[in-house]
């Protein structure tokens, strides 16, 4: 199996003094999410296609939900399901990731896994960070989306993983 050496990046989320302004901000950011869940909710996973920088969840109320990178940060887009996917889909197979700046030991990151228990379940939602993205599904753990530091390259890695 793969090694792939990572650095987790750090994350700027905005600070707040109190709990009750923590619940009230809404960022614009949020705000689209807020939107574009009521849009996905309830739309069954179709099939999904992914690689280093993207991840496409092809959904049934006729949507593609496009995940990826812009620069360090999580972005996302709805897309018309007609649109051409003409690209090459190089899906990396499971590998290890080695944390090179955390106490955090290796661990397997098996990402045809994590998609494949989401087919055929119905999309709830997601919640957005400044740079970072939680996907909803029914029935499972929900996905944390962020960019990981490939090395030696120092290129960006979209990394997804269960939340616990």
């Amino acid at each position: 199996m793969e090694i792939i050496e990572v650095t987790a990046g750090q994350w700027n989320e905005p600070t707040f003094d109190t709990a009750a302004e923590a619940i009230g901000y809404r960022s614009p950011r949020a705000e689209r999410a807020a939107d574009d869940s009521l849009l996905m909710s309830g739309a069954t996973i179709d099939s999904a296609r992914y690689t280093d920088r993207e991840l496409r969840l092809w959904l049934s109320k006729g949507r593609i939900f496009r995940i990826y990178l812009d620069g360090k940060r999580v972005e996302w887009e709805l897309l018309v399901r007609n649109v051409a996917t003409d690209q090459s889909w190089d899906e990396p197979a499971p590998c290890v990731l080695r944390f090179v700046n955390s106490q955090v030991g290796d661990s397997v990151w098996n990402r045809p896994s994590l998609l494949e228990r989401r087919i055929g379940s119905a999309l709830r939602g997601i919640w957005t960070g400044k740079q970072i993205l939680f996907l909803y599904v029914a029935g499972t753990k929900s996905l944390m989306f962020g960019a990981l530091e490939r090395l030696p390259e120092r290129t960006s890695l979209l990394h997804w993983d269960e939340t616990h």
